[in-house]
């Protein structure tokens, strides 16, 4: 069974400062339950890019890992997010600048 959500978040930061979020495999410990270890190769979001997690549920150390897909910079970025017991969460990130102050990102 597949299910479809398309939340659509409306972010008081220029694209700029959003994009950085996105596009910096470090600062996704913001925004994610995981922690960050690494990313392969360690840059900005690449395409191709591996970037490693942990997180931690019922007691253990459980691994995430991301795959990058389309980055097309500062609007879209793809995500293949391979969680554990075999779940895989594909992102499609959207952001587009609705002023020079506010910016829109949608998850789909």
């Amino acid at each position: 069974m597949a299910v479809t959500v398309c939340p659509i978040a409306l972010v008081n930061a220029p694209i700029d400062i959003v994009w950085q979020f996105l596009a910096g495999p470090a600062e996704y410990a913001a925004w994610t339950d995981a922690e960050f270890i690494r990313a392969e190769p360690s840059a900005a979001a690449v395409e191709g890019q591996k970037i490693f997690f942990r997180t931690r549920a019922v007691g253990r150390w459980w691994p995430v890992v991301m795959e990058l897909g389309t980055v097309d910079a500062p609007r879209v970025l793809e995500l293949r997010v391979l969680l554990p017991l075999g779940i895989v969460n594909s992102e499609h990130i959207t952001v587009l600048p609705l002023s020079g102050r506010e910016t829109r990102v949608s998850f789909n």
